[in-house]
């Protein structure tokens, strides 16, 4: 199994004055904004890198995973670009909006397996908003594996164990 974490491309200050990243602008409260940053990272960003490392390592079944931001970014690709990937795992979902996804793409792109997890006590992030996307996702057909756990907005290392027993389950490696 090969792992790549590609860096979030846009530098923000954090507390404290330390350079952190970001990948989108979800404070920016312009969802049609929103809507194009995300389309760049899924389109511009994440793309051409997913053809270069199935190039490079000859590798062809891909899973997107993501925390937090990067869970709607892994989210958003899975479900915009879902040729490119054969699962999507999110941590911690901090945000979902059913208008983000026409209803062409939610009913006639194919369905891409789904999973994901999020701390019950998670203090920065309500568990409820993953809980929700499941629910919309699975609305629309998608298969969508839940499993919460004990804890905030954190990935314990037995939900990564947790992950790559779904993804092996999938029959993907």
């Amino acid at each position: 199994m090969l792992a790549v974490v590609p860096q979030a491309p846009y530098p923000v200050v954090l507390e404290g004055g330390t350079l952190g990243f970001d990948w989108t602008l979800l404070q920016v409260q312009d969802t049609v904004i929103q809507r194009q940053v995300a389309e760049l990272m899924v389109y511009d960003y994440l793309q051409p890198l997913i053809v270069e490392m199935k190039k490079r390592f000859s590798v062809d079944d891909v899973h997107i995973l993501g925390f937090s931001q990067g869970a709607v970014i892994a989210l958003l690709a899975g479900i915009f670009d879902s040729d490119s990937y054969h699962g999507v795992l999110t941590f911690g979902l901090p945000a979902f909006e059913r208008t983000w996804f026409p209803d062409s793409v939610l009913e006639y792109r194919s369905k891409i397996p789904i999973w994901m997890t999020h701390g019950e006590q998670d203090q920065r992030v309500g568990s409820r908003i993953s809980w929700d996307a499941a629910d919309t996702l699975s609305s629309y057909d998608y298969s969508v594996t839940r499993e919460s756990f004990q804890g905030g907005h954190i990935i314990p290392d037995s939900m990564l164990q947790a992950a790559v027993d779904w993804i092996r389950a999938t029959g993907q490696q």
